[in-house]
């Protein structure tokens, strides 16, 4: 009969060296975005930027119909790009505010023309392009919704 020496065998030494090299290794990867600066990112391993950076103001843009009794409606995506594609009525609208002048002008005037052919904005006179800066901080603590809010473009519709 053989003696119990009490050590494991080769397998379950190997299975545990195994172990320990993963648990090791694991570790190490959720660690290791603590080495990066604030500002890299990458997916699977994070540093988490979104949380650990100061945030300052959002712009966004936005286009709105307005009635001369201070009503408003936002303008639907299909009024600004082809189709209903909201990203896209997004990038649009951005890409017209920043353009300057003749750019806001030439989607300003185009966004009146479909409102003036649409009853939904029979109520309503002109459009205007604006861009609100705010502090998302405030706005989800405290409701605070526009820091400043400039309209760029303002054209009438024509009814």
């Amino acid at each position: 009969m053989g003696a119990d020496t009490g050590s494991p065998g080769p397998a379950v030494a190997r299975w545990r060296i195994a172990s320990l090299i993963w648990g090791v290794g694991l570790v190490a990867a959720v660690a290791w975005p603590m080495t990066w600066d604030g500002t890299r990112d990458s997916f699977p391993l994070s540093s988490y930027p979104m949380f650990t950076k100061a945030r300052s103001q959002v712009t966004s843009y936005s286009m709105r119909a307005v009635s001369t009794g201070g009503q408003r409606k936002a303008i639907p995506p299909e009024f600004v790009s082809d189709g209903t594609e909201v990203m896209l009525a997004v990038a649009t609208i951005r890409r017209a505010a920043r353009g300057g002048p003749k750019t806001r002008g030439r989607l300003c005037a185009r966004v009146a023309a479909l409102a003036a052919a649409d009853d939904r904005f029979a109520a309503f006179d002109t459009i205007e392009l604006h861009r609100d800066r705010f502090d998302p901080v405030a706005y989800a603590n405290r409701g605070e919704r526009v820091a400043d809010n400039q309209i760029l473009a303002s054209c009438p519709i024509p009814h």
